[in-house]
């Protein structure tokens, strides 16, 4: 969808200038449920969640999804039905993936994509575990990434809501377990295609805390911003998102700029326009230093062929034999 259907979907173009009060009507989605992922949009910028869930407005998919799907189905297969885990990225982790596969075909304890819907103080949460093994309380999530520096490591993972997320229904629907283990399985996808392990282990009580401090808060927003009309009568997280994985597909006509400067979308963008500005600046000071040059050594010169020859070169930086 280019950014000028995105405007013009459900009367988006006018966001900028209507204000007036609108009667909620489709394609405008009743919000009853929540998913980690939207939970990590909403905290990201809620003006973008609303958007997105409750007007619909669907972004075109990008490479890096198209990789991330392409190598869930890869280990899926590979572990429920036995096939070649050929895939480029997904091969390094074959052999961590190996015993899974084999265990799944003697047991029953090991759900591979197992969705969920569970309730969490009156608000529906559901989504879909990658790897659920409930006798090692152990979950497992894959995850692709185009270099290290971008993996979490042990200290974000534990503050991460897809972690807590995922923990909250393992401990829902094993009441008995007290802890359980987290493993996200990095695959590498460009040069050098590794496999990175990043585990960490949750009390039923850290998992409780941090529902109830961080994800509650996040849902109440949620459910508030949920009945409102106009994507301008949501609180957007300014700048902070705003360029985050290749910039907001929604800042044409967010407007959450406003306030630093109305002719650039973004933090980001203000900084490169204000560095060109800088250099074409630069490059005029140079000019201008060159013609002065020029006159000099016309003044000095005898006016003719030569000088003028010589005049030239050095305008030009080259200086003079």
């Amino acid at each position: 969808m280019s950014a000028s259907d995105t405007r013009k979907w459900a009367g988006l173009s006018v966001l900028a200038e209507c204000r007036k009060p609108m009667e909620r009507r489709d394609p405008w989605n009743d919000w009853d449920r929540a998913s980690a992922s939207q939970l990590k949009t909403y905290k990201e910028c809620p003006r973008k969640w609303f958007i997105s869930k409750i007007l619909g407005v669907r972004t075109p998919g990008t490479e890096a999804t198209r990789v991330g799907t392409r190598v869930h189905e890869a280990i899926e297969d590979f572990i429920n039905y036995g096939k070649a885990l050929r895939d480029p990225v997904a091969l390094p982790a074959k052999d961590w993936l190996w015993p899974i596969f084999l265990r799944n075909k003697r047991t029953d304890d090991i759900k591979v994509e197992k969705e969920f819907e569970i309730t969490f103080d009156g608000f529906n949460l559901s989504g879909k575990i990658d790897i659920a093994i409930f006798t090692d309380a152990t979950i497992v999530d894959h995850k692709t990434t185009s270099a290290w520096k971008w993996a979490m490591n042990e200290e974000q993972l534990a503050e991460d809501i897809q972690v807590h997320t995922y923990a909250y229904v393992f401990f829902q629907q094993k009441p008995e377990a007290n802890h359980v283990k987290i493993v996200y399985n990095y695959m590498k996808k460009k040069k050098g295609k590794a496999q990175r392990l990043v585990t960490i282990a949750l009390s039923r009580e850290a998992n409780e805390n941090f529902m109830r401090a961080y994800i509650l808060p996040l849902l109440q927003g949620m459910e508030k911003d949920a009945t409102k009309v106009l994507p301008l009568d949501v609180s957007p997280n300014e700048y902070s998102a705003c360029g985050k994985y290749g910039g907001c597909p929604f800042r044409d006509f967010c407007h959450a700029r406003k306030g630093v400067t109305d002719r650039h979308e973004t933090r980001t963008d203000y900084v490169q326009a204000r560095r060109k500005k800088n250099d074409e600046t630069t490059t005029e000071i140079n000019h201008c230093k060159s013609r002065i040059r020029w006159r000099e050594l016309e003044e000095r010169g005898s006016g003719g062929a030569r000088s003028r020859n010589q005049a030239s070169k050095a305008a030009r930086g080259f200086g003079s034999s």
